[in-house]
């Protein structure tokens, strides 16, 4: 049953040509139907899907229903027992991710950084080589003008600062913007 299911969810995510409102539901319907069977999917299928929602990243069109999908994948949001889907190639997300850090969208910084959250909290070792560069695209997010965004920044950081050398400018500089937020008068 799976694999005809898995067939039909991901033809309809390929293509480009269709609905605007098709698109964002198999973006959506894909990440729900990894969730529940990644058991019975191929390391191969899974990654495919993320090689896609790569793609749908850069359309502003489907955006916000990839990164909403890519961090109920990574935390496995609608499984049971929340375990770990064997995900390969959530780093070719990142270049991308790091466009998106710097839109002048609030909204896309929030989904962006709960992506992220999720990707990190789960798979960090997939992020060892660019935890430097991560923690240089959160540290402006660590101020007291955005309290939501600031604290998903420090989600993600939290889950970045064990993989990334204590001593690089880039942890110094997080962990300034960070002690800087501490004595804000705002909190």
């Amino acid at each position: 049953m799976v694999p005809p299911l898995y067939a039909a969810i991901r033809g309809k995510l390929q293509k480009a040509d269709i609905d605007q409102e098709i698109k964002e539901c198999s973006i959506v319907s894909m990440a729900n139907f990894i969730s529940f069977t990644y058991k019975s999917l191929s390391a191969q299928q899974i990654s495919e899907v993320v090689e896609i929602y790569n793609e749908r990243l850069a359309n502003d069109l489907t955006r916000d229903a990839s990164l909403k999908s890519i961090a109920k994948i990574a935390s496995n949001a609608g499984s049971k027992d929340r375990a770990i889907i064997p995900i390969g190639n959530l780093a070719v997300l990142m270049p991308k991710m790091f466009e998106l850090l710097h839109k002048a969208q609030r909204t896309i910084h929030l989904n962006t950084l709960e992506a992220l959250a999720a990707m990190l909290s789960r798979y960090p070792a997939q992020f060892s080589g660019v935890s430097g560069a991560l923690l240089k695209e959160l540290a402006p997010f660590i101020n007291d003008s955005d309290m939501q965004a600031s604290a998903l920044a420090l989600k993600v950081a939290t889950a970045t600062l064990p993989i990334t050398a204590p001593s690089s400018a880039e942890t110094q500089a997080f962990v300034a913007n960070a002690v800087k937020l501490s004595q804000s008068g705002v909190i």
